[in-house]
């Protein structure tokens, strides 16, 4: 959004689930595209206390750095955006991690 947070809508987690449903998704058993994105909404990476914006926020960065790393320069001022609106509703001492460490763990689900 323009204040620089992710929506936390169904097909926002369904893109940001895609690439982790498509590395496992000729395995025997794999699960639905939709399981895969509902479960990124409440993954163990998640502190608890975050709203769903905030958490999705957090998963697109770690969707970037993850899968877009060497394309940086071309997503580096929402990064900046988002980092600067997730510093006006971040509470460390609540989270008990900083944004960076959220981010980090949130790079091994998506």
């Amino acid at each position: 959004t323009v204040h620089g947070s992710v929506p936390a809508t169904a097909d926002v987690l369904g893109a940001l689930a895609g690439q982790a449903w498509a590395a496992q998704a000729k395995a025997p058993g794999a699960k639905p595209l939709n399981t895969v994105a509902n479960g990124l909404a409440g993954a163990a990476a998640r502190p608890t206390g975050l709203s769903d914006e905030v958490w999705t926020t957090l998963l697109a960065l770690a969707f970037l750095k993850k899968h877009l790393g060497s394309e940086r320069a071309t997503w580096q001022g929402l990064e900046a955006k988002a980092l600067e609106w997730l510093s006006t509703c971040w509470d460390t001492a609540a989270v008990g991690k900083s944004i960076g460490s959220v981010v980090l763990a949130a790079m091994k689900v998506v």
